[in-house]
């Protein structure tokens, strides 16, 4: 799966998403679409998220075999941080009480 995420900074966390314009929004799309061109195939999904916009393509077949089998069996990281460093983001930003 190739993931473009585009988000806007601001003094200390990046800003909500409900607080984007739809100039902000449009901007986003462009640059992750940007980000990704030229590689994978169709657009799977697109979508705004508390504080990022994504887009995710997935791979090739072509892609897919030129992957080494050491690279997929690797283990998958989450690197929006630990549960609770996400949760705490979430309430910081009103979202979650």
């Amino acid at each position: 799966m190739w993931h473009a995420s585009v988000s806007l900074p601001q003094a200390t966390r990046p800003l909500v998403t409900d607080k984007w314009t739809r100039q902000q929004r449009n901007e986003a799309d462009r640059q992750a679409r940007r980000l990704l061109a030229g590689v994978g195939g169709k657009i799977e999904e697109t979508g705004l998220y508390p504080f990022a916009y994504h887009l995710r393509r997935g791979l090739t077949d072509e892609e897919i075999a030129g992957l080494d089998q050491a690279w997929c069996s690797l283990p998958a990281i989450d690197a929006a941080g630990t549960p609770d460093e996400v949760r705490a983001m979430f309430v910081e930003a009103g979202i979650l009480p």
